[in-house]
């Protein structure tokens, strides 16, 4: 158990405070690269608790962070070993905190929903039982992304506008810049190459895809339509994308999407994915 405590909606607006949440438990799978080709093995279910478990993020290889209704519609940040099953809960607060995402450098940073509904992000530093409030001066932020140690990615819902819009904050200067007024929940740092970012947004044609966007360049590259019914992604070490819909993942191929498996033991459809460093684990929450 030490070193779990060492290492640390919709696709509009998903205001935390004021959506019930789901019965969802945690999967997880092995990824097997053979001669290029790319398997799941052994998927199996990894938590198993009536309520919240949602929003996973890798540590390390086998170490996740993801939220867990603590209380009746109350959320704490757990910790959990894919592969020993050890859980410990990292910090009890009477606030909840969602969106738990590894910050380089150290510690975790949460959206922490106050008791009004402010949606804020906070930082829990390694060792620490108490979190830090981050940018006091933004508000309705839903999901965020780290680009490096400074650079953070944020899924701000804005009173009054239909769409989510995608700022960068920078946690030294306080400097904020507005990326895009229409994007998806999932952002996804582009694995190796920090100020690299994936998101959701509208293409020309009108259908919504995954775009690639490349801070130090300011340069927008739009990759594959977004699988329809489908608001989630992430991304394998070599570029690759998984999405799923229904019961079943998808790998990307160029700009379409390839079936990859179907997961028809899991009990309900897969939401949210996250894939380790090295690309052989996969955690997926299942509806329940």
């Amino acid at each position: 158990m030490k070193r779990l405590v060492a290492c640390l909606l919709l696709s509009g607006l998903p205001a935390h405070a004021a959506i019930p949440l789901p019965d969802t438990d945690l999967w997880a799978a092995n990824l097997v690269i053979v001669e290029g080709k790319l398997t799941v093995e052994r998927a199996r279910r990894i938590t198993d608790v009536k309520g919240y478990e949602n929003q996973p993020a890798f540590v390390d290889e086998t170490l996740i962070i993801y939220s867990a209704e603590a209380s009746e519609g109350q959320t704490d940040v757990f910790a959990l070993d894919v592969d020993s099953g050890e859980r410990e809960r990292l910090a009890a607060t009477p606030e909840s905190e969602f969106s738990p995402t590894p910050v380089p450098g150290g510690g975790l940073s949460a959206v922490r929903v106050a008791g009004d509904g402010t949606q804020q992000l906070w930082l829990l530093r390694d060792g620490a039982k108490d979190y830090e409030l981050l940018f006091p001066l933004l508000e309705g932020i839903g999901y965020h992304a780290w680009l490096d140690a400074n650079r953070v990615a944020l899924f701000m819902i804005i009173p009054g506008k239909e769409t989510a819009e995608l700022h960068i904050a920078h946690r030294a200067s306080g400097e904020v810049m507005i990326i895009s007024r229409d994007v998806g929940r999932s952002l996804q740092p582009w694995p190796g190459e920090p100020g690299s970012l994936a998101f959701i947004e509208p293409g020309a044609d009108g259908k919504r895809w995954i775009k690639r966007f490349d801070f130090a360049e300011r340069k927008l590259t739009p990759l594959i339509p977004v699988l329809e019914g489908s608001l989630d992604f992430t991304i394998l070490p070599d570029g690759r994308l998984l999405m799923a819909r229904g019961k079943e993942l998808f790998a990307s191929q160029g700009d379409k999407w390839q079936p990859l498996a179907k997961l028809d033991q899991l009990p309900g459809i897969i939401t949210r994915l996250a894939v380790n460093a090295t690309g052989t684990r996969l955690v997926m929450v299942a509806d329940e």
